[in-house]
């Protein structure tokens, strides 16, 4: 799974999902509801359909009763009611702040160290902080103010955070900035700095219009830049810099923001699904490129490559893949489109009101949601989809175990669950809006 896949918007009970086959917990009673609990694990086979193949692995898991979905090193990092928790696997959880309005949360690959926000919504700012898993050293790494003193306002009331994500294997936390105006619009800066979250020192990496969206190499080594009309590559320390290796035209959104398609890190090399120019008057296809060295035409799929990868990258985890929506017959429907970028076989997977939420590790599942974009469904090419109850924002811990937000908003119940069907309930935090992040 590739960094920016990993990480990738975990604010507010997100809907990135991959997928597999859990059923839907059993819901805790309204006493342990009352705040972050730890729950006890449990271990409940699955009785949701699945194919044979799942249906063996299921079979021999409970017959041995060894396969629990427990990695004895996981650790999480999550927020309750806009406080910030930290919970490792065996542990009661603990409560590391106090002062609320806790957004997104970054835990370091080594599980030593969380990044957060506190974002000030009326204000539109954000504060970017640090502190041990342990609650150690914790530390404001730039306030508010920090964060209008890096660039002249202009037309802006503020500067600040975009996105940001641990460089992996390190310490460093990579971020991009934002302009606020005083009225709607996002304009990014298209800049790209680093801070160690230990020693709070920052370095600029890119200066505000040479930078952009980022997305880290597996290995750390190197970053892609992602514009709104360009691809490039810089080194991790903000050296080499390659902008434009492809170039695009900017993808029209009728509203009052950029387009930014989401790369895939697939060996040394970017595949990535660049839409239409217009997606919504579309004239002609959009274009899945391979970009190293020279870039190369994949694929041009006759479907929406825009809205489905507004959130998740639609390019499967290995690059050889593309997921994208074609139009139905009936209004209000669309299919579900799997095309390979070797043969440009096309397998139409799926029909209805359908959301896309993202490839599984393997990269032979994925994860839709139909309606209210909750109810889950798992799809393998070759299998008939399987429902997966409701949820929202599952992450792949490892090639067969996942963590989820279980339910709805205000009911969530953070779980730990495999393929086979095991499932572990962890904490139940309370809010509309959860964000956690994990590390092993």
């Amino acid at each position: 799974m590739s960094f920016r896949q990993r990480r990738l918007w975990v604010l507010g009970a997100l809907l990135v999902l991959a997928g597999c086959n859990f059923p839907t917990p059993t819901p805790q009673s309204s006493t342990e509801a009352a705040g972050a609990t730890l729950i006890q694990p449990t271990l409940v086979p699955s009785s949701v359909p699945a194919s044979p193949a799942a249906t063996a692995a299921a079979t021999a898991d409970v017959a041995v009763a060894s396969s629990t979905p427990e990695p004895q090193n996981l650790r999480i990092a999550y927020t309750d009611n806009g406080h910030l928790w930290a919970l490792e696997i065996g542990s009661a959880p603990s409560q590391l702040t106090d002062a609320g309005g806790v957004s997104e949360v970054r835990l370091s690959d080594d599980g030593e160290w969380i990044a957060y926000t506190i974002r000030d919504p009326n204000q539109d700012t954000a504060e970017l902080h640090s502190i041990g898993f342990d609650g150690s050293n914790p530390q404001v790494l730039l306030d508010a103010a920090s964060f209008d003193a890096l660039y002249p306002l202009e037309a802006f009331i503020h500067h600040t955070l975009a996105s940001l994500d641990f460089l992996p294997g390190s310490l460093t936390l990579l971020f991009n900035t934002r302009g606020v105006f005083e009225g709607p619009g996002l304009a990014k800066n298209d800049d790209l700095l680093a801070i160690d979250v230990a020693t709070g020192q920052i370095s600029p990496l890119l200066s505000r219009g040479v930078g952009g969206d980022f997305t880290a190499s597996p290995t750390g080594d190197t970053i892609a830049i992602v514009r709104p009309d360009s691809i490039g590559y810089v080194n991790m320390d903000g050296t080499n810099l390659r902008p434009e290796v492809l170039n695009f035209s900017p993808i029209i959104t009728y509203s009052e923001y950029f387009f930014y398609p989401l790369p895939v890190w697939s060996g040394a090399s970017v595949v990535i699904a660049v839409p239409q120019e217009d997606p919504f008057f579309a004239a002609e296809p959009g274009t899945v490129w391979k970009v190293d060295g020279e870039p190369q035409a994949l694929a041009r799929p006759d479907g929406d490559l825009f809205g489905p990868q507004r959130q998740l990258p639609i390019v499967s985890p290995d690059g050889s893949k593309v997921a994208y929506f074609r139009a139905a017959e009936s209004a209000g429907e669309q299919h579900l489109v799997i095309q390979r970028l070797d043969s440009g076989e096309q397998t139409i997977y799926d029909t209805g009101p359908l959301q896309w939420r993202g490839w599984a590790p393997n990269s032979n599942r994925m994860v839709y949601s139909r309606g209210t974009g909750l109810d889950l469904y798992l799809g393998e090419l070759g299998a008939p989809p399987v429902t997966l109850g409701s949820g929202a924002g599952l992450r792949w811990v490892n090639a067969n175990e996942y963590l989820y937000l279980a339910g709805v908003p205000g009911s969530w119940t953070l779980t730990l669950a495999d393929l086979a069907g095991w499932v572990t309930p962890l904490a139940i935090p309370s809010g509309d809006f959860v964000a956690y992040d994990f590390a092993e």
